[in-house]
């Protein structure tokens, strides 16, 4: 997921800064916590109307 969303972080202005992985407590189960730095102001197309976002997401 992370690597599919790379994209679309960067039309919105945003680099990956720093990826964590956390451990949730009594389990084996593990979690990624993503750390987005803005990097560039966000195009004024941004956000879109209501419908738009699930007729035509970003890649």
């Amino acid at each position: 997921e992370i690597s599919n969303s790379d994209s679309a972080i960067k039309k919105l202005g945003g680099k990956i800064k720093e990826i964590k992985e956390i451990y949730l407590p009594g389990t084996d189960i593990i979690r990624k916590i993503v750390i987005i730095e803005k990097v560039e102001p966000t195009k004024i197309k941004y956000p879109r109307k209501a419908g738009k976002p699930s007729k035509d997401p970003l890649k």
